[in-house]
C-alpha cells in the first residue's frame, strides 16, 4: 500500500504550500488565499457530490494559472490540481478520492481549511 503525506509549510509572502508526497517522490503547489478558497470549494463539491462526472475549473492569481480537473478511470476518482507560473514552469498534484474520512479528499480539505484559517 502506498503511503501519502500531506503537509502545509510556510512560504515567502502570504502564500502557503500544500505538499503531497508518495514513496519518496513529492510534488507541490503554492496556493495564495484566493486559490486556497477556490481549491477548497472544488474539494467540497467532490466530497458532497460523489458522482464521477468529469469537470474542469480554471483561475488566475498573482501571475499563476491554476486548473483543477475532476476525473475518473478504472482506478477510481481523483482531482488534479495544476499550476503554471509566470516563467511557464508547471507544477501539479493528484489527489485520489480515498476511502471514507481517513484519506484522500477529506484529509486534503481539512489541511486546506487549516491553511486558509492561518492566512486570515
Amino acid at each position: 500500500m502506498a503511503t501519502r503525506e500531506i503537509t502545509k509549510r510556510g512560504s515567502r509572502g502570504n502564500g502557503k504550500e500544500i505538499a503531497l508526497g508518495k514513496r519518496g517522490v513529492s510534488s507541490w503547489v503554492q496556493l495564495g488565499p484566493a486559490s486556497g478558497r477556490l481549491f477548497l470549494e472544488g474539494l467540497d463539491q467532490c466530497i458532497k457530490n460523489g458522482k464521477e462526472d468529469k469537470w474542469e475549473k480554471g483561475w488566475k492569481e498573482k501571475g499563476r494559472s491554476y486548473s483543477m480537473v475532476h476525473e475518473a478511470n478504472k482506478a477510481g476518482c481523483f482531482l488534479r490540481l495544476g499550476v503554471v507560473d509566470a516563467e511557464e514552469k508547471r507544477y501539479g498534484i493528484c489527489i485520489p478520492k480515498g476511502r471514507g474520512e481517513k484519506g484522500g479528499w477529506s484529509v486534503m480539505a481539512e489541511v486546506v481549511r487549516d491553511l486558509i484559517a492561518s492566512l486570515d
